[in-house]
């Protein structure tokens, strides 16, 4: 028997006929939505925030020392190997950057300085260069004024996105004003900081300045803190090949360094953050979570909706509609579920993401992508739940009906 049943909605009026349930349901579902937005955003803000010094940097090939694991490490190489790189053919430029973590700590003053006295602090530095500057424009807008304005001796650039830890920007963010031309501690020696930059910061730290490398010197005691470098950063001549150039670095240059090119080192960091760490697969065991949590909460919806409705059903079979129809009302109806719950939990995650961003720091960024693989998670898991949920439509009887 052949029924035109397209026209009446049936999987939507049974979910929306009982108001707080269906709303109870929605919510549910947005909840596990919820839950994997924010284990995706903070798997993703773990990758990014710790590659964001790599973006910020000015080159297409990266020196760093052969037992540096990640770039939080505090290992360094000779800046000789600087030097040797620059006489390679196809090599444009070759810089030292500097990353330097102890001993240099931000003394924080007036009240403030009685609760936390002070608190360490990451430094960069730089060796200014005028033709090509070491730092991304795009990232740090203006660096090259920047970058002459930070020759003065003892001044430095603060991180916007430090934590409230450091008193001006916990002051900043209270209202006050921005701390361009404040005076602290570092280190011991009193530095100015002229102005400011968007980092961020990263599992391993609340804060950063940016300085040029006599400033860093300075702190340190002396030029000789200079000879030892983590970074080499490498700009290619227009025309060179970057796959060549890599191979010719590696064989110039002696086994203390690691030769990679910009995609190399952002692969490295991310798979080992990913793979050699317990943070990596913590999150991504909270996606899991959160997705057998869907699984759970949609399943016991539907299961509630097939049981209370199993004489609808047994009476749809015996008018003659057979199982693929009435199977595929429980598959619509889980199906709405997913699409109403992500639409839920999307408008929940997106001021949480711009929340959870201001308070910690990380990038935290919801984008397009992320929304796809969520919507596809939210999905898969809600039909996951209608194919458990279809078996109990089966023990619909038309006999038992009548």
């Amino acid at each position: 028997m052949g029924f035109r049943t397209n026209r009446v909605p049936v999987a939507w009026l049974n979910l929306t006929q009982h108001k707080a349930r269906f709303v109870l349901s929605i919510l549910g579902i947005s909840f596990a939505v919820v839950l994997m937005f924010v284990q995706v955003g903070f798997w993703r803000a773990l990758m990014d925030s710790q590659t964001a010094i790599i973006r910020m940097l000015d080159a297409d090939v990266f020196l760093m020392s052969s037992t540096m694991s990640t770039i939080t490490d505090i290992e360094n190489f000779p800046r000789d190997r600087v030097d040797q790189a620059r006489m390679v053919p196809g090599v444009a430029a070759a810089r030292p950057f500097y990353v330097r973590y102890f001993p240099f700590v931000w003394r924080n003053t007036g009240s403030f300085a009685e609760q936390v006295p002070e608190w360490p602090i990451r430094v960069l530095a730089f060796e200014p260069d005028r033709a090509r500057p070491p730092i991304r424009p795009d990232v740090v807008p203006d660096f090259p004024h920047l970058q002459e304005r930070l020759l003065a001796a003892n001044t430095a650039a603060l991180d916007v996105h430090s934590k409230p830890l450091y008193d001006a920007i916990r002051h900043w963010r209270d209202g006050g004003p921005a701390p361009r031309g404040i005076c602290r501690e570092i280190a011991g020696t009193r530095t100015r900081i002229i102005d400011l930059f968007a980092l961020g910061t990263d599992f391993t730290t609340d804060g950063t300045l940016l300085m040029s490398a006599d400033n860093l010197a300075s702190l340190s005691g002396g030029h000789f803190a200079l000879e030892r470098v983590q970074f080499g950063l490498i700009s290619l001549s227009p025309d060179a090949d970057l796959v060549e150039i890599v191979e010719d670095l590696r064989r110039s240059l002696p086994d203390d360094v690691r030769v990679l090119s910009r995609s190399e080192l952002i692969d490295a960091e991310e798979s080992f953050w990913s793979d050699s760490t317990p943070i990596g697969f913590i999150f991504l065991l909270g996606l899991v979570v959160g997705f057998v949590v869907g699984i759970v909460i949609c399943y016991q919806v539907l299961s509630t909706e097939v049981t209370d409705r199993l004489a609808e059903f047994a009476t749809l079979k015996a008018i003659g509609y057979d199982d693929r129809y009435v199977n595929g009302i429980v598959i619509q109806e889980a199906l709405w579920l997913s699409v109403l719950g992500f639409l839920v939990g999307l408008l929940v995650s997106a001021p949480l993401y711009s929340l959870l961003s201001d308070q910690t720091g990380l990038p935290l960024r919801l984008t397009i992508g992320r929304g796809v693989l969520i919507l596809g998670l939210t999905m898969a898991m809600c039909v996951i739940s209608g194919v458990f949920a279809v078996r109990r439509v089966a023990t619909a009887d038309p006999a038992e009906v009548f």
